[in-house]
Parts: structure tokens; C-alpha cells; sequence
């Protein structure tokens, strides 16, 4: 897949494209994101998410607090049914977010 990637990006190149342009074609620095693999933040992410406490040391860096604090919230949000105001009074939500009357 690499290789079709950059024979097209040469031909691209070769018949005028901006560099720009063609960096943003191939996805150049979210490339760069993912060869790095995942960072600190992202793996205190997925605790909050998994419901995991942090270390002390993980704990002492304020975005890794908010990082986990969201993962937590997430999963919260994700455990809730989704409601509309009309399912607040006892009409439940449908997927599409319109409400459905009980008869």
C-alpha cells in the first residue's frame, strides 16, 4: 500500500501538484502521529474509558488528570441511555434523535 501511495504521489509531483496539497493528500503528519505510537495522554485516556485508577506519578501532570477525568466521563455517557427533552417525560429517545410517542 506504501508503494501505490508514493507512486501516485510522484506522479502528482511530477505533473505540478503543490507540495502542500500533496502532503495533506497523504495524510503526512498523521502519519508522523501514528509511527510514534500511542503517548502518555492517550494511554491515560483509555484508563479513564476502562475505568482503571492512575499512578501517583501519572497523577502529578494536570493533562493527565483532565485526559482521564474524560475517558471516565465518556464511559458514563456511554453506559446512558441518549434522551431528548420529551424523553425526560417519559417518552423514550429513538436512535435518530426524534422522540417516539407510546400509544
Amino acid at each position: 500500500m506504501d508503494m501505490v501511495a508514493l507512486l501516485i504521489a510522484a506522479y502528482c509531483e511530477r505533473t505540478g501538484m503543490a507540495p502542500h496539497t500533496l502532503q495533506s493528500y497523504l495524510q503526512v503528519g498523521q502519519q508522523e502521529l501514528r509511527c510514534a505510537g500511542p503517548q502518555e495522554e492517550d494511554r491515560v485516556h483509555v484508563a479513564g474509558l476502562v475505568g482503571e485508577s492512575l499512578s501517583y506519578e501519572a497523577m502529578l501532570a494536570p493533562v493527565n488528570r483532565m485526559r482521564h477525568h474524560r475517558g471516565q466521563r465518556q464511559a458514563e455517557q456511554a453506559q446512558r441511555p441518549r434522551t431528548t427533552r420529551r424523553s425526560c417525560r417519559g417518552v423514550p429517545a429513538r436512535a435518530g434523535g426524534a422522540a417516539v410517542r407510546r400509544r
